[in-house]
């Protein structure tokens, strides 16, 4: 006896990824073969291949392999340094409370180095590529410009000895630079609440007022 309609398995219907979830794997795809193949080594071709859709469909969310890269991987950067300027603020309102104000630069410091970890492996590629003059002048010192920011909004909240605090937000992305590029190039292990610590420690232990 032949099985019957309510027999048969049914499979159910293909569900149509949202314009936002497509959006989002295409910078997640993008962010991944960046990563592998560097920012002149990757096509438009190349990142739709990964992402298993045709090139007329990624175009549709994004114009060229300039705005995927940018979205991909230099806006989590940014909005990080967004989110610094913000927590940063909060910071002053805590005049007087040391432990509050080391705890909030505390998570600060993660964030930032959080970023440059994800960040570091490409920056080289860009920033001495034939474009890397207008990277660095309209990306990358901004970015730094707001880590300064930051640090002018604190600068009268607590106790100090004078300093430069261009010259202060300098120290501390040289510092998580330096850690992305041991990660990218050595994989040397390291702790980064630890490095958090040390450099909350830096700024308040190393500028207090004596």
């Amino acid at each position: 006896m032949s099985p019957g309609p309510s027999d048969v398995p049914q499979v159910p219907p293909r569900r149509r990824m949202t314009a936002d979830a497509r959006r989002t794997q295409l910078l997640e795809t993008a962010r991944e073969v960046f990563l592998q193949q560097g920012f002149d080594g990757t096509t438009v071709r190349d990142i739709s291949e990964a992402a298993g859709v045709n090139i007329a469909l990624l175009y549709r969310h994004f114009d060229s392999k300039e705005i995927l890269f940018e979205e991909a991987i230099w806006q989590p950067l940014v909005e990080t340094l967004d989110d610094f300027v913000t927590l940063a603020g909060e910071a002053t309102r805590y005049a007087g409370r040391d432990d509050v104000q080391r705890a909030i630069v505390g998570q600060l410091m993660r964030q930032l180095l959080d970023a440059m970890l994800e960040i570091t492996p490409l920056l080289g590629i860009v920033l001495f590529s034939p474009r890397g003059r207008d990277f660095y002048r309209d990306r990358f010192a901004p970015a730094i410009g707001l880590i300064t920011t930051a640090a002018d909004a604190a600068k009268p909240h607590w106790e100090h000895r004078e300093y430069d605090t261009d010259t202060l937000s300098m120290i501390i992305i040289g510092k998580c630079f330096m850690y992305g590029l041991r990660t990218a190039f050595d994989g040397e292990p390291f702790d980064p609440d630890a490095v958090s610590i040390e450099l909350t420690t830096l700024i308040f232990d190393g500028l207090a007022a004596h």
